[in-house]
């Protein structure tokens, strides 16, 4: 049997709600269900459209819980609900048929209790060093530099307490970044598998710039959802100006900018400093080895190894002092070293 071509991100998109794109998308719920009940292997985003599907369906399609591909819709769904706060002491809500109210006491304990047991799940996933593929890889080691940022936080340091890290203060705050985590990992797949090779190569001064499963999993668990760090991490936040799932599209934009404005000069790509709607940003490029199928040894590569606004004064003053802003188009203007 040859092997099922995934549908495109497009094309699980309901453009309008005539009677030709319902049949459309129908459709292709159908061909998805029997995929899911034969337990195929789908997309993350497939998944999506599919487990949403099953959720607002008016026919006999069963429930999201009958379907072992949408295991990670209901993690996701049930995370975004209690990510603000996994403690128990927010206020909570869920869509109930078309009304959105809070959730009953005993459902919020038995869905925070299910969160913590995944939390605990991923915390041997995340502990595995090996893993063959290289987004999860990518993304473990992420998690436990965060982990092992709050065990060194004075008030878990077990010189200081050697009961510190049995208390749920410091569970909670471990939880809670081990789901962001997994979030993160979930999301960052539905990205690339969404996407080809090709919307994360960029071109400027004649030298291509990759981005990788790194500089992704590193943006997106460093640099957006400060709410579920639970401590001062000394990072800055990108808000809504760009998109998560849009990252890579947009830099392709603004380095496709930047590269035809001719004002970046080569020896200086490897920072790259910018002001986007009124905002300081920095760009930061690496040189990284790597192997390539067909090749011996390790191959050099530019990669985009970080990105984020500016917001510390020292950073935020070496760019008045050291640099010209010339301005490219009516919200992007670059940073040119004197």
């Amino acid at each position: 049997m040859s092997k099922r071509k995934p549908f495109a991100v497009d094309e699980l998109k309901l453009n309008d709600g005539s009677e030709e794109e319902q049949t459309r998308t129908r459709a292709i719920f159908e061909q998805l269900k029997k995929v899911a009940q034969n337990n195929g292997p789908m997309t993350e985003y497939e998944k999506n459209f599919f487990c949403l599907g099953v959720k607002i369906s008016l026919l006999n399609d069963g429930q999201v819980s009958d379907y072992q591909c949408c295991d990670n819709y209901r993690f996701k769904d049930l995370y975004l609900t209690y990510a603000s706060d996994i403690t128990g002491a927010g206020i909570y809500k869920k869509i109930y048929n078309t009304q959105y109210l809070s959730v009953p006491n005993e459902e919020k304990w038995r869905d925070l209790d299910k969160l913590y047991e995944l939390a605990k799940d991923w915390d041997k996933v995340i502990n595995k060093t090996n893993h063959t593929e290289q987004l999860l890889q990518k993304c473990s080691k992420e998690a436990r530099d965060t982990i092992s940022v709050i065990n060194d936080l004075p008030e878990f340091n077990l010189e200081n307490d050697p009961f510190a890290r049995g208390r749920f203060l410091y569970k909670y705050k471990k939880w809670s970044n081990l789901l962001h985590s997994r979030f993160i990992y979930l999301m960052a797949k539905e990205i690339i598998q969404g996407s080809t090779h090709g919307d994360f190569m960029f071109n400027l001064c004649g030298y291509d710039i990759e981005m990788d499963e790194y500089s992704i999993i590193h943006i997106l668990s460093r640099h957006y959802a400060k709410i579920a760090k639970r401590y001062n991490t000394g990072k800055s936040y990108i808000q809504e100006d760009f998109k998560p799932r849009e990252l890579h599209y947009q830099f392709r934009e603004i380095i496709t900018q930047i590269n035809a404005s001719g004002l970046l000069q080569p020896k200086n790509i490897l920072k790259i400093p910018f002001l986007y709607k009124n905002i300081p940003y920095l760009i930061w490029i690496k040189e990284e080895n790597k192997q390539v199928k067909g090749q011996k040894g390790n191959v050099k590569y530019l990669r985009l190894e970080t990105f984020y606004p500016v917001e510390d004064q020292d950073s935020l003053n070496d760019l008045v002092i050291n640099y010209d802003l010339i301005p490219i188009d009516d919200k992007l203007s670059l940073y040119i070293l004197k």
